[in-house]
């Protein structure tokens, strides 16, 4: 049976770029009037289909969240049924196709929606620096970076939880950035050793031709001040354990759980100092207005002393 490819990632994390590698290799994904042209924030073009980004819109509106704000579906469980015939629908078009590729970031949040159709697929996971998305995200939308932070993290712990070892094959933007071809090179032969059937092996100089350097606009530096030390110390670990971890996947979700339940205790003891510290602002005024009555008290004992002295 033929290998079905979902490339999936956060928004400013590659996919884009991944995807027109897969289309060097041979990999179908739209027709002309299906495809979404090129824009100024993505001008090498975006190569993903306008109808699956039109229904994943859909699923996020029916669900009262969008792309930047995608927090209801938390603890949400999306009603696949609704989707189905929209989402075969899209894959009958492509079946005729192969090998064939579909790519919107949108896919970390609706997933289960479209792995519910598909009989054998093999999920690319785009993975980058978050600290860079949050910058590139504030570049593009004006997303301040805390905000781009947390989008990062809604979507990568939403959909690695959902994904298998064995169907998923991770690739990293800054190894497409340091070096193209060795990163297609690597992509390819995951590819051919999941069985996918029809693949042409890229050739270095479209890949080149292709991949801009120049684009790496929004590269992460230790020195810039952008993110508070403890902020980017914390999220290039837990980028970094996604890089390390990469041959084990259930170990990749464990250590979401793990972090999300570390935030949560945190969030908590956050919290609890904020009350003590609410506690000693109170006393502290109490103190204050204290020490004010004692020094009036003080000043009308001086005052009748000096009566009684004026007296005597």
């Amino acid at each position: 049976m033929s290998k079905q490819i979902l490339v999936l990632g956060m928004h400013r994390s590659g996919t884009s770029m991944v995807s027109r590698i897969l289309n060097l290799m041979g990999c179908y994904y739209a027709s002309e009037d299906q495809t979404v042209l090129p824009a100024k924030d993505n001008p090498k073009g975006f190569w993903e289909r306008k109808d699956v980004m039109d229904l994943n819109n859909k699923i996020l509106d029916d669900y009262k969240s969008s792309w930047d704000n995608p927090y209801l579906l938390k603890n949400v469980e999306i009603d696949k049924s609704k989707y189905l015939n929209q989402v075969k629908n899209i894959i009958y078009k492509l079946e005729p196709h192969h090998p064939w590729f579909i790519k919107d970031p949108r896919l970390c949040l609706t997933y289960n929606c479209w792995e519910n159709v598909l009989e054998n697929n093999i999920n690319i996971l785009v993975l980058r620096n978050p600290l860079e998305v949050s910058i590139s995200l504030y570049k593009r939308n004006k997303i301040n970076y805390t905000s781009g932070l947390a989008l990062w993290d809604f979507y990568t712990d939403q959909l690695v939880k959902k994904l298998e070892k064995k169907k998923t094959v991770l690739c990293f933007y800054d190894h497409f950035l340091n070096d193209p071809y060795d990163a297609s090179i690597t992509l390819f032969n995951s590819l051919k050793k999941r069985k996918i059937k029809k693949l042409n092996k890229p050739l270095r100089e479209e890949v080149e031709n292709f991949i801009d350097r120049k684009l790496y606009r929004s590269k992460f530096n230790l020195n810039d001040k952008l993110f508070d030390k403890e902020i980017s110390k914390f999220y290039l670990e837990k980028y970094n354990r996604l890089k390390l971890l990469n041959s084990n996947f259930s170990i990749i979700s464990q250590t979401f759980i793990n972090i999300e339940q570390q935030q949560n205790t945190i969030q908590s003891l956050n919290q609890t100092l904020t009350n003590k510290d609410q506690e000693i602002h109170n006393l502290n005024s109490s103190l204050t207005q204290r020490t004010e009555e004692t020094e009036q008290q003080q000043n009308t004992i001086q005052s009748l002393n000096q009566t009684l002295t004026n007296k005597d």
